[in-house]
């Protein structure tokens, strides 16, 4: 009892150094802004797509609040919504996400947008049966968001496959294991608890700091693309073996009978669904799906003409030469996105919007090559 009484004085002491002298939650000025600007944005642009709805265009909202407010305005109202600053420090969050929007790079694709949009996907999921379903906690929720906050960190435009044909630092640190995923992961450990004003954990105890990481750690590594079919397996044998029909039995994926513990239950359908949010742009309107294809294959076809000049091995869908955008659409949305969110739906009914998104983005896609015949409409 005298060690547990010591450690919550150490803790309490420690946020109260960070908090003030009376140990209140601090409030961050930028935030405090922030909230004015979003509330005028909001009225002066009535048609402005809501931050919950599967319909979300991150592209308006770049237009609305300009490029470098779209990650803290979309965040802030985020955390809010689920009370993530009850385990967050405010004001250390708002160097963190300072520094995490200027860590992402000018990508085409992998950038701050896509981090964003990723971010509104989870908060989709949560509060339309994610949250109940998988039986998460605030601290939970906080994790998940937190992940999909970083989950590109630092992206340098190259997928794990360049990184390891040319003998990339960072696929030596990690030996070509989930290379960029463990290099994500790291650096933004390393942002929060080595860089000065960004320790927005300085209020959890040490064993909920052990909680969180462990959880974001996993969440990350799970955005490694080679393991969809993994997660896809796993979501199929959890249908299965409950006989999960429309969200029925849903609740029964939390069990000890899955053979494992509660965290790792939970952690496995967090896994699920933020792959699920990764590659979910085929889940929105056609115009929203169209601009982000574009911008993922200007990435593939930059990383192409890389590999071209390193006389590496072209990695698939990024010779500017071979192929057609609504070909690799097609192909994508067919063998990864839609058997997946198919599976999804059965788990969670609500996500049926993002399922009919995608068929409708098919069709169109299928439209398009057909008018394009054997033409190259990469260019």
């Amino acid at each position: 009892t005298g060690e547990v009484i010591e450690l919550y004085q150490k803790t309490r002491d420690k946020g109260i150094a960070k908090l003030g002298g009376d140990g209140r939650k601090r409030k961050s000025v930028l935030f405090k802004n922030l909230a004015v600007e979003i509330k005028t944005t909001q009225e002066r642009s009535p048609k402005l797509s809501a931050i919950a709805s599967p319909n979300f265009s991150i592209f308006e909202y770049e237009r609305a609040f300009g490029r470098e407010k779209v990650l803290p305005s979309v965040t802030y109202q985020i955390f809010r919504a689920h009370k993530v600053f009850a385990h967050v420090d405010e004001v250390e969050f708002e160097e963190f996400i300072s520094r995490v929007r200027k860590g992402y790079q000018d990508n085409p694709y992998h950038n701050d947008l896509h981090a964003t949009d990723v971010l509104q996907m989870c908060h989709f999921m949560l509060l339309n049966g994610l949250k109940e379903t998988a039986k998460l906690d605030s601290l939970d929720v906080a994790a998940l968001l937190i992940s999909a906050l970083i989950h590109d960190y630092q992206h340098p435009g190259v997928n794990n496959g360049y990184l390891q044909n040319s003998k990339s630092d960072i696929a030596l640190l990690y030996n070509d294991q989930a290379i960029l995923e463990n290099f994500h992961v790291s650096q933004s450990f390393k942002l929060i608890w080595r860089e000065k004003g960004c320790d927005i954990f300085c209020r959890l105890s040490k064993e909920e700091s052990k909680i969180v990481r462990k959880r974001i750690i996993q969440c990350v590594l799970s955005t490694d693309n080679a393991r969809h079919f993994e997660h896809l397996g796993d979501l199929k044998n959890l249908i299965s073996a409950f006989d999960i029909k429309g969200g029925k039995n849903a609740e029964m994926v939390i069990n000890s009978k899955t053979g494992l513990t509660e965290f790792d239950s939970k952690q496995k359908i967090l896994n699920i669904c933020i792959h699920a949010a990764d590659i979910s742009n085929p889940t929105r309107p056609f115009a929203v799906a169209y601009e982000w294809a574009k911008r993922v294959i200007e990435e593939f076809h930059l990383q192409g003409d890389a590999e071209k000049s390193k006389s590496l091995p072209i990695s698939m869908l990024c010779d500017r030469n071979v192929g057609t955008l609504p070909g690799s659409q097609i192909g994508f949305i067919g063998g990864i996105v839609k058997p997946y969110f198919e599976a999804l739906t059965i788990l969670f009914p609500k996500f049926a919007p993002l399922l009919e998104n995608i068929k409708f983005g098919e069709e169109e896609w299928i439209q398009l090559k057909e008018k394009g015949g054997k033409q190259n409409v990469y260019n």
